[in-house]
C-alpha cells in the first residue's frame, strides 16, 4: 500500500511495496530496524531514494528518484521503495548530485521546477559545471534548421562529428509538431532540403534519419549554398515555419567559406531581419572567434568544441541559445566577460531578441550599443563647414571663414540606454569625424544660405536597417534657426520606421529630434505570451 505524503515540491508517493530503481544504487548497507534505511538515506546528501532489499534486510541508497528515471522503475518482488522525504537535495542542486541533463532535473523536481543555473555532468564523465537551464525550453514553440557539411582530408571524421553534435543538440527539445520543429539542409555535396518543418518528424525518426545521411563524396558543397536553401526553401510557412515559433539556425561548419562575400552577408542580413537565431558549431583548430562572430547571432553562440566535449557542448548550447538577458551587466553576472554581440530581450511586450553589441565587459558598468548594420555611409550627421557670402542666394562664392560649428561624424555603433530606449547622442565611442566637431547622431545644419530654395546643405541619416529596431512613431525632427519660416528638406521616415533622413540648415539653422532624443522599439514578430499557433 503505497503513502503519500507532501514535501515542499510536491506530493509524493513515498514507499512502494514490489517495486525498485535500478541502476543508481551508489551504496549498500545492511540494517537490523528497516527504519534505518530512512536514517542512513538522510546522512548521505546524495541519497534520493531507496530500495530496501527484504530477504536480505539491507538497503540500497540511490542517487535518483522514480521520477526522474521511470524507465529504470520495475516490478521488484524482493524489494520496497522509498522517496527520501526530508532534507533530500534537488537533482543538480549540489556538484555532488549533478543531472545528465535539464531536462532530468525537470523529469525530477516537477512542475515546479525554475529556469537558473544546475550542476550538470553533461558528458557522464565525472566531471561537472554549471550549466543554465531554460525549464521552458520544451513549452515553446521552436522551428530549427540545421545546416551540416563537411570536406577535405578528414571529412568523414569531421562529418560524424557534426551528426553527433546535432544529435546531442536535438536531444535537448521534444521534437514533435507542436513543440520544436525540425529541417535539415545538407551541403556535403550541392545543397539540398532533406528535411522540412512540416514533415512531421518526432525526436525518435529524425535521430534515425540523421545517422541515414550519406557522408561527404564527390564535388562539395558551400555554406552560402546551404544558406541560400535555407532562405529560400526552409524558413517559409510554406514548408511548415510558424510565424509564432522561434527560429532558430544551428550551422555545423569546418570553416571554409568566405565570410565577407556578398552572398554570405546578404544571407546573414535577412537572417538577422527575420529574427532567426543563429549558432555556430566550428569544426577547426584555428584560433579566434572573428570569422564565427560574422555569422553568429553572438559570441556565446559559437561553440569551438575540442573533440572529446562534443557532447557537453552540444547539450549546453541548446540551453544557452534560448537564455534571455536584459542587459549586458547580466550578460556580464552571468559569466560572459568578452565584449561582443549578445542577444538582449529589450522589451516586455515583445519575444524578440536583439543583437546588441556589449561594450566594456571588463568594467562593473558595460554598456549597450547598436551595431548600424548598413553601415557608416548611411549613418551619419553633417553639420556644413562653408557659408555664402551673399546668403539670400543658393549658390555662389562662399567666405573664407567655415561655420565655428561644422563637422560630419559618422557612426558604426550608437549608445542605447535599454531602459528608456534612448539613443545617446552625445556618445562618439564607435564614430569618426572629419574636419571639425563631433556632431550627434540625428543632427544636421548650416550656416550656408537663408533662401527657401533647395538650398540646404547640412544634412543627416539614421538606418537601422538590419537592427531590428525602428525608430518610434512618435518621435519626429524639428528645425530651428533663421529665417524662421524655413524647414526641412527631403525630410522622408520610412514606412517602418528604420529610415530617417532630411537636409537642413539656413542662415543659420539646424533640425534635431523634437523632444531632443531618438527613441526606439522593437519590430516584434511574436509578442510576448504567444509562442503557440
Amino acid at each position: 500500500m503505497a503513502i503519500v505524503s507532501t514535501d515542499k515540491q510536491r506530493r509524493r508517493e513515498r514507499s512502494m511495496s514490489g517495486m525498485a530503481l535500478h541502476g543508481f544504487v551508489f551504496k549498500k548497507i545492511s540494517v537490523t530496524p528497516f527504519l534505518e534505511c530512512d536514517i542512513s538515506c538522510e546522512r548521505e546528501i546524495r541519497c534520493q531514494s531507496y530500495n530496501y532489499v527484504i530477504g536480505e534486510k539491507s538497503c540500497e541508497l540511490n542517487n535518483r528518484t522514480r521520477e526522474a528515471r521511470p524507465k529504470n522503475f520495475h516490478s521488484d518482488p524482493a524489494r520496497f521503495y522509498h522517496v527520501r522525504f526530508f532534507g533530500r537535495a534537488p537533482l543538480g542542486s549540489i556538484p555532488e548530485l549533478p543531472a545528465e541533463s535539464c531536462r532530468e532535473i525537470k523529469a525530477s523536481e516537477g512542475k515546479d521546477v525554475i529556469s537558473k543555473k544546475y550542476w550538470l555532468d553533461l558528458s557522464a564523465s565525472g566531471k561537472t559545471a554549471l550549466v543554465y537551464c531554460d525549464m521552458e525550453i520544451e513549452e515553446k514553440a521552436v522551428d530549427i534548421a540545421f545546416v551540416i557539411g563537411a570536406s577535405g582530408a578528414q571529412a568523414s571524421s569531421v562529418f560524424a562529428r557534426m551528426v553527433a553534435i546535432l544529435k546531442n543538440f536535438a536531444n535537448e527539445y521534444e521534437i514533435s509538431d507542436d513543440k520544436t520543429r525540425v529541417a535539415l539542409v545538407d551541403y556535403n555535396g550541392p545543397a539540398i532540403a532533406r528535411v522540412f518543418f512540416n514533415d512531421g518528424y518526432s525526436k525518435a525518426n529524425f535521430t534515425s534519419f540523421m545517422s541515414s545521411i550519406p557522408g561527404p563524396g564527390g564535388q562539395p558543397g558551400t555554406l552560402s549554398g546551404a544558406f541560400t536553401k535555407v532562405r529560400d526553401e526552409v524558413f517559409t510557412t510554406q514548408k511548415g515555419e510558424r510565424l509564432s515559433a522561434e527560429n532558430i539556425l544551428v550551422v555545423l561548419t569546418q570553416g571554409n567559406f568566405d565570410e565577407n562575400s556578398t552572398e554570405i552577408r546578404n544571407d546573414i542580413t535577412n537572417f538577422r531581419s527575420n529574427a532567426v537565431k543563429v549558432i555556430v558549431f566550428a569544426i577547426t583548430e584555428e584560433p579566434g572567434i572573428d570569422k564565427w562572430e560574422k555569422i553568429s547571432s553572438g559570441i556565446n553562440l559559437i561553440v569551438i568544441p575540442e573533440p572529446s566535449k562534443d557532447t557537453e557542448e552540444a547539450k549546453k548550447s541548446s540551453h544557452a541559445v534560448s537564455k534571455e538577458f536584459r542587459s549586458c551587466a547580466e550578460v556580464k553576472a552571468f559569466g560572459y566577460s568578452s565584449d561582443g554581440h549578445y542577444l538582449l530581450r529589450l522589451s516586455d511586450s515583445c519575444k524578440d531578441p536583439t543583437r546588441i553589441y556589449c561594450h566594456n565587459m571588463s568594467s562593473n558598468t558595460p554598456q549597450e550599443f547598436i551595431t548600424l548594420e548598413s553601415g557608416t555611409e548611411n549613418n551619419f550627421a553633417i553639420v556644413y563647414a562653408q557659408m555664402l557670402i551673399r546668403r539670400g542666394h543658393c549658390s555662389g562664392a562662399v567666405q573664407s571663414t567655415l561655420h565655428p560649428d561644422r563637422g560630419t561624424t559618422y557612426f558604426s555603433k550608437v549608445r542605447l540606454d535599454i531602459t528608456t530606449m534612448k539613443i545617446l547622442s552625445n556618445v562618439f565611442t564607435f564614430a569618426q569625424t572629419q574636419g571639425g566637431k563631433d556632431i550627434p547622431y540625428g543632427k544636421a545644419g548650416d550656416c550656408y544660405s537663408n533662401s527657401h530654395g533647395n538650398c540646404r546643405k547640412g544634412q543627416f541619416k539614421v538606418d537601422l536597417s538590419g537592427t531590428r529596431l525602428r525608430v518610434r512613431n512618435d518621435v519626429n525632427w524639428k528645425f530651428s534657426g533663421w529665417p524662421e519660416s524655413l524647414t526641412m528638406q527631403d525630410y522622408q521616415k520610412s514606412p517602418d520606421g528604420t529610415v530617417v533622413s532630411a537636409k537642413c540648415g539656413g542662415s543659420c539653422g539646424s533640425c534635431e529630434p523634437s523632444e531632443g532624443f531618438i527613441i526606439l522599439e522593437p519590430l516584434c514578430s511574436i509578442p510576448a505570451g504567444r509562442y503557440q499557433e
